[in-house]
């Protein structure tokens, strides 16, 4: 059996529910862990290892994570693998440098493993805004967003790699045109969530990077 056969079984069988809650964005998700303790006893199954690790490389001013998930056949050797990037934040509350890069590692090596895994990974969101409003202002109609935070909202598509159609989808609209001032501010909240993706495309110096350990300093 060839490491794309022995892949498909593993893509066919794993089970990686979203068993994480994200309180303050109000959605369900999985963690890198989770997927990798769900392919666990798939791996054993198909006689496979599976190694994910990090590369750091220095763009400009700012460092971008690459990820790699790799699969690889204990019976020959073969392999087969799938990376994905992330960039640090440059700034969050509470988090020291060390934070900023294991969150950044975290998001890329999870994407990674979708990735490798072909995973779905679209928050469980409950299909509603749950933005209320006071008693006293029932009545009263809440804005749409104008152009200039429709163009907001694609900027930070861009940024985050979250497709505008999820980001509809979280609200139950059809057009970003729909979309009121209070689920504007709720959408920009959850944003901050994500780090920045690397562009595709991007020039890499290879002359830059620096490898990091497999397991971060927090957890």
């Amino acid at each position: 059996m060839s490491i794309y056969e022995k892949l498909l079984h593993i893509q066919q069988d794993l089970k990686a529910p979203k068993s994480q809650y994200n309180r303050f964005g109000d959605f369900n998700y999985r963690s890198c862990e989770d997927i990798q303790e769900a392919a666990k006893p798939l791996l054993s199954a198909q006689k496979c290892v599976l190694l994910v690790g990090d590369d750091l490389f220095l763009i400009g001013d700012r460092y971008y994570v690459k990820a790699t998930a790799r699969l690889i056949d204990c019976e020959n050797g073969e392999s087969v693998e799938n990376v994905a990037y992330a960039r640090e934040t440059a700034s969050r509350p509470k988090m020291d440098d060390a934070q900023l890069t294991g969150s950044a590692s975290s998001y890329a090596r999870k994407y990674a493993l979708n990735g490798l895994f072909c995973l779905d990974d679209q928050k469980d969101a409950d299909g509603q805004n749950k933005q209320k409003v006071n008693d006293g202002n029932k009545n009263k109609e809440i804005p749409l967003v104008d152009e200039a935070q429709m163009n907001t909202i694609k900027n930070e598509s861009k940024r985050t790699g979250i497709s505008i159609n999820i980001v509809l989808g979280n609200y139950n609209l059809k057009k970003l045109e729909e979309m009121n001032d209070l689920q504007f501010k709720d959408a920009l909240e959850r944003f901050k969530f994500y780090p920045t993706v690397l562009p595709s495309g991007t020039t890499i110096d290879p002359s830059i990077p620096e490898s990091v350990d497999q397991e971060m300093p927090f957890k």
